[in-house]
């Protein structure tokens, strides 16, 4: 549709809608405007400037997102000075990147806008193409672009500012989190809106006919107008509700036709890689169970429920959790009651961090956890991050310093927990000692004659099907010590590069081995033993005159974007940043090859950091009040059929209180809002993992067929799951399960089912 389209609100405010390639277009108006609403431009263009807009920080941040979460940083801005009339804007965590330069620039404004601190420039002199001060901008961007506050920009052109300076409200489609029809967001809010009934006449008349909306520009940041008016949507059956989380059927949609696009919309392997930053997705009207994908209503809940000893446990569901049938009918996504009632009740003592939190009760005897990584940054007064390592050799001076860091026995390992006790400002240099230490705890040292063809099957997705992959590794050990997630991640994206550079297909090798650097400039002075990953590609190659820019960060040119992109900047920094550097050599129509050359390593091949957990205040605070506390796991197995759902896992627990809270010890409040709660038939204190489908009829993430017990190894039917689901889902499981199967104990089927069903 990528229309411009005008609607009148409640309020008789006037908004611009602009729809880009996914927007909902009322069907009136699309049958009047075609592409662009000329007739009300036109009537805009004489009215009087009202004065200067104001950025909307909603329009940076998804309405999707969850509580705390950054937006995923937009592509960098376009490249140099803005154009006569347009604006550049761009929102920092702190002022550091500015410097007198740049405070400088005509047309340059630094303020606040939230926490955040907003930079924008509307020139308001025109610059001659060799102006020093268009190099300075230019150089500015570069360095914002990396800098580590950065958070995210937006470019306003022309006409968005014009219409706002006059009073109007512009909207516009934000990035596709999913690719299919968002909500349209608020990009400025105009100084004083501009009337409908008090605007000139020929205004007026061209409105008459546009939609009204059932809602209040002035107040509701995020707008879907498939929820208010009958819809032309480019293409699909299904659209996201401006809650940012809610698939929701077009109108005159077949049902049919929505239940299978929002099957496959729940599975898309193609969805952002930033998808936990989002709420989970819900389906209104849920998606049915039937024999070939399983219902998708998440239930991403906090629940309460009572133990035996009359203890009170809080569950967090995330994407996986069994709810309570009960529990589900009477609090929706949180149990805000309970909540309530807990929040005037006194802090009974610190919780205690339970091993058993870390390790799954499926895993093998002596086998690790599958590790998790915590965001960058410190965390936030009353959160806390915790890292489990082997031993104390990497806390240096610096680290032991950081106010509020704990180091704690956990069984056989070292607890080490950053609980903030001071605010740091966001220039602090203490939270790059903090980065720095989970840097450096995260590396590993692997073998990479083991671990690289265990990556040939991720880096096969990221081709095509005309692209063969071929692995070749040496005979002697090659082990590295670095941050596998990075190491992952630097493949990949050579992986996609060099994809990219295959538009007919070829072959993508991948060589390891050992070798000894000399000193060379080429190999940038580096000397010693080091470890060579040799990448080639038989693609398109890199002209010579381009090859020089691929590896320089923010600084690659239209043409060589074609050809290399700015994955190789970001592998090329993974191998500097490990302590070795990467070359490169290509020619045009004779491929490219890449080498990462990264320091041999003669340690023991083991993970220094085991596993890492960040918890939030609330989940503190109810622990320090005397609940326990219990989170659904990451799922182990993926869901029976094509679809790929996750498997409902144990719950397990997190936080112990230090002294437990009786619930016949509680304040009347809590006691009221607890009675009609899920009593289990288990001891918190003596029970670190929890599957409540075995207890009480639960509504699962999915309402599945079967669910994973609490031993972390017995897959047994919900109840009332037919027999034939059940065998059928059984037989899937078996035959697709996860890629680290090795770690855990094997699958044990209760019913066990007929072998003849294979």
């Amino acid at each position: 549709m990528d229309a411009i389209w005008f609607a009148v609100d409640e309020d008789g405010h006037i908004g611009v809608f602009d729809s880009g390639e996914a927007g909902a277009v009322p069907a009136e108006v699309k049958d009047s405007i075609e592409q662009v609403d000329h007739a009300v431009i036109e009537t805009l263009v004489p009215l009087p400037v009202i004065g200067e807009p104001e950025l909307e920080l909603s329009a940076v941040f998804d309405p999707g997102l969850r509580s705390g979460e950054l937006p995923w940083r937009r592509s960098p801005l376009p490249s140099g000075w803005p154009w006569e009339g347009a604006a550049a804007l761009l929102l920092f965590q702190d002022e550091t990147v500015l410097t007198s330069e740049v405070r400088a620039l005509p047309g340059l404004h630094v303020g606040r806008i939230g926490e955040f601190v907003l930079v924008t420039l509307k020139p308001d002199v025109k610059l001659t193409i060799g102006d020093p001060r268009r190099d300075v901008w230019r150089e500015f961007e570069r360095v914002a672009a990396a800098a580590p506050g950065y958070v995210t920009s937006i470019y306003l052109n022309s006409l968005e500012l014009a219409r706002a300076r006059r009073g109007v409200f512009p909207y516009a489609i934000p990035d596709a989190r999913l690719g299919l029809p968002e909500p349209y967001r608020k990009t400025l809010a105009p100084q004083r809106p501009l009337v409908v009934d008090k605007a000139p006449n020929s205004v007026r008349d061209r409105l008459t006919g546009r939609a009204r909306l059932e809602v209040s520009f002035a107040s509701s940041p995020y707008v879907q107008p498939a929820e208010l008016i009958p819809c032309t949507v480019w293409g699909g059956d299904t659209y996201l509700g401006s809650d940012g989380c809610t698939i929701r059927p077009l109108p005159g949609a077949e049902a049919a036709a929505y239940r299978e696009q929002a099957a496959l919309l729940l599975s898309r392997s193609g969805s952002p890689a930033h998808e936990p930053r989002y709420k989970p997705l819900v389906f209104d009207p849920p998606l049915p169970t039937n024999g070939h994908f399983p219902a998708a209503h998440s239930m991403d809940a906090t629940w309460f429920a009572v133990d035996r000893d009359g203890h009170i446990g809080v569950f967090d569901s995330g994407e996986a959790g069994a709810v309570p049938a009960e529990v589900n009918n009477t609090i929706g996504q949180s149990d805000d009651e309970v909540l309530e009632a807990l929040e005037p009740l006194p802090v009974i003592g610190e919780p205690r961090f339970e091993l058993s939190g870390m390790f799954h009760p499926g895993l093998r005897s002596g086998a690790l956890p599958e590790r998790r990584v915590l965001p960058r940054g410190c965390p936030f007064i009353d959160e806390v991050q915790s890292l489990l390592l082997w031993d104390e050799s990497l806390l240096t001076p610096e680290v032991r310093a950081l106010p509020g860091l704990e180091v704690d026995r956990a069984g056989e390992f070292v607890l080490v927990s950053l609980k903030p006790t001071i605010e740091l400002a966001q220039n602090d240099p203490r939270w790059t000692v903090w980065d720095q230490f989970k840097r450096v705890v995260y590396k590993t040292v692997i073998d990479l004659t083991v671990h690289l063809p265990e990556l040939k099957d991720v880096l096969s997705r990221a081709l095509r099907a005309n692209i063969e992959t071929e692995i070749a590794v040496h005979d002697v050990p090659c082990a590295i010590k670095v941050d596998p997630n990075e190491l992952r991640l630097a493949l990949l994206k050579l992986a996609i590069n060099a994809r990219d550079a295959m538009p007919n297909g070829g072959t993508l090798s991948i060589a390891v081995r050992p070798v000894t650097l000399e000193g060379r400039a080429v190999e940038d002075g580096l000397a010693g033993e080091f470890v060579a990953i040799r990448v080639a590609d038989t693609g398109v190659g890199i002209p010579a005159d381009v090859l020089p820019l691929v590896f320089a960060p923010y600084s690659i040119t239209e043409e060589s974007s074609k050809v290399a992109g700015s994955g190789l900047s970001q592998a090329y920094g993974f191998a500097r940043q490990s302590g070795g550097t990467a070359t490169i050599t290509s020619a045009v129509g004779q491929g490219t090859v890449i080498t990462l050359y990264l320091p041999r390593s003669r340690e023991v091949t083991r993970p220094f950091c085991i596993s890492s957990i960040g918890l939030t205040g609330p989940e503190l605070a109810v622990a320090r009040r005397g609940l326990f506390a219990y989170s659904a796991h990451d799922a182990r197995f993926n869901r029976p059929g094509p679809y790929d759902q996750p498997l409902p896992e144990p719950y397990g627990l997190v936080l112990a209180p230090k002294r437990p809270l009786r619930l016949d010890e509680a304040a009347r409040p809590l006691r009221n809002v607890l009675a009609t709660r899920t009593r289990l038939n288990i001891v918190f204190a003596s029970s670190p993992y929890v599957q409540p489908a075995e207890l009480v009829p639960s509504v699962a993430w999915g309402e599945g067929v079967v669910y994973l017990a609490s031993d972390g190894c017995t897959i047994r039917p919900f109840p009332a799951t037919q027999a034939a689901l059940y065998v059928n889902a059984g037989d899937l499981l078996r035959s697709d399960s996860s890629q680290d199967e090795s770690r855990y104990k094997p699958l044990v089927f209760d019913p066990r089912l007929d072998q003849a069903s294979r």
